[in-house]
Protein backbone atom coordinates (compact mmCIF):
# COMPACT_ATOMS: atom_id res chain seq x y z
CA UNK A 1 0.00 0.00 0.00
CA UNK A 2 1.16 3.24 -0.66
CA UNK A 3 1.44 5.91 1.93
CA UNK A 4 -0.11 8.83 1.64
CA UNK A 5 1.95 12.25 1.33
CA UNK A 6 -0.10 15.05 3.40
CA UNK A 7 -1.28 17.76 1.93
CA UNK A 8 -2.96 21.41 2.76
CA UNK A 9 -6.26 22.38 1.44
CA UNK A 10 -8.00 20.68 -0.58
CA UNK A 11 -7.83 17.54 -3.13
CA UNK A 12 -6.48 14.08 -2.87
CA UNK A 13 -3.19 13.26 -1.34
CA UNK A 14 0.10 12.07 -3.37
CA UNK A 15 1.56 9.08 -3.08
CA UNK A 16 5.41 8.79 -1.96
CA UNK A 17 8.01 7.29 -3.98
CA UNK A 18 8.78 4.11 -3.37
CA UNK A 19 11.49 3.61 -1.15
CA UNK A 20 14.22 1.80 -2.52
CA UNK A 21 17.01 0.03 -0.59
CA UNK A 22 20.42 1.63 0.83
CA UNK A 23 23.15 0.88 -2.23
CA UNK A 24 20.87 0.00 -5.03
CA UNK A 25 20.44 1.98 -7.80
CA UNK A 26 17.58 2.18 -10.17
CA UNK A 27 17.97 1.76 -13.99
CA UNK A 28 17.43 3.97 -16.45
CA UNK A 29 14.51 3.56 -18.95
CA UNK A 30 16.71 2.10 -21.75
CA UNK A 31 18.70 -0.25 -19.03
CA UNK A 32 14.89 -1.12 -18.03
CA UNK A 33 13.77 -1.60 -21.24
CA UNK A 34 17.12 -3.90 -22.70
CA UNK A 35 16.53 -5.96 -19.36
CA UNK A 36 13.18 -7.23 -20.39
CA UNK A 37 13.84 -7.64 -24.25
CA UNK A 38 17.09 -10.10 -22.73
CA UNK A 39 14.28 -11.61 -20.63
CA UNK A 40 12.08 -12.05 -23.34
CA UNK A 41 14.57 -13.55 -25.54
CA UNK A 42 15.39 -16.35 -22.56
CA UNK A 43 11.87 -16.76 -22.25
CA UNK A 44 11.42 -18.05 -25.65
CA UNK A 45 13.35 -21.00 -27.62
CA UNK A 46 12.77 -19.97 -31.28
CA UNK A 47 14.00 -16.10 -30.27
CA UNK A 48 17.28 -17.42 -28.47
CA UNK A 49 18.06 -19.57 -31.70
CA UNK A 50 17.71 -16.47 -33.56
CA UNK A 51 19.85 -14.38 -31.21
CA UNK A 52 22.44 -17.09 -31.27
CA UNK A 53 22.58 -17.58 -34.73
CA UNK A 54 23.06 -13.72 -35.68
CA UNK A 55 25.35 -13.54 -32.97
CA UNK A 56 27.53 -16.11 -35.05
CA UNK A 57 26.63 -14.19 -38.56
CA UNK A 58 27.83 -11.29 -37.00
CA UNK A 59 31.25 -13.01 -35.99
CA UNK A 60 31.73 -13.95 -38.80
CA UNK A 61 31.30 -10.46 -40.96
CA UNK A 62 33.56 -9.15 -38.04
CA UNK A 63 36.47 -11.36 -37.63
CA UNK A 64 36.35 -13.76 -41.23
CA UNK A 65 39.88 -14.33 -40.63
CA UNK A 66 39.79 -15.82 -37.28
CA UNK A 67 37.01 -18.30 -39.32
CA UNK A 68 38.20 -18.58 -43.16
CA UNK A 69 42.09 -18.91 -43.03
CA UNK A 70 42.80 -19.24 -46.50
CA UNK A 71 43.14 -16.57 -48.85
CA UNK A 72 39.71 -15.95 -50.54
CA UNK A 73 41.27 -15.28 -54.07
CA UNK A 74 43.74 -18.00 -54.12
CA UNK A 75 43.04 -20.05 -56.88
CA UNK A 76 45.15 -23.65 -55.18
CA UNK A 77 42.56 -26.01 -54.18
CA UNK A 78 40.47 -28.15 -56.59
CA UNK A 79 38.08 -26.92 -58.63
CA UNK A 80 34.61 -27.92 -58.56
CA UNK A 81 34.81 -29.94 -55.24
CA UNK A 82 31.67 -30.46 -52.94
CA UNK A 83 31.54 -29.80 -49.42
CA UNK A 84 33.93 -31.58 -46.74
CA UNK A 85 35.45 -30.57 -43.65
CA UNK A 86 38.37 -28.76 -45.57
CA UNK A 87 36.08 -26.78 -47.58
CA UNK A 88 32.66 -26.33 -45.87
CA UNK A 89 30.91 -24.96 -48.89
CA UNK A 90 33.36 -26.59 -51.32
CA UNK A 91 35.49 -24.59 -53.91
CA UNK A 92 34.52 -22.79 -57.58
CA UNK A 93 35.39 -23.75 -60.81
CA UNK A 94 38.32 -21.45 -60.09
CA UNK A 95 39.74 -23.63 -57.21
CA UNK A 96 38.68 -20.80 -54.76
CA UNK A 97 37.59 -21.90 -51.19
CA UNK A 98 33.94 -20.62 -51.23
CA UNK A 99 33.46 -19.96 -47.58
CA UNK A 100 36.63 -17.84 -47.43
CA UNK A 101 35.17 -15.66 -49.96
CA UNK A 102 31.87 -15.20 -48.54
CA UNK A 103 33.05 -14.95 -44.99
CA UNK A 104 35.99 -12.56 -46.58
CA UNK A 105 32.84 -10.44 -48.53
CA UNK A 106 29.88 -10.52 -46.52
CA UNK A 107 28.08 -7.78 -48.47
CA UNK A 108 28.62 -9.09 -51.87
CA UNK A 109 26.83 -12.15 -53.33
Amino acid sequence: MAVMRPTIGPGPAAPLPPVTQPGTRRRSPASQALHRMASAVRSNRKATAGTVLLLFFCLIALFPGVIAHDNPSAEIYGRSLGPSTAHPFGTTAYGQDIFARRSSEPGRC
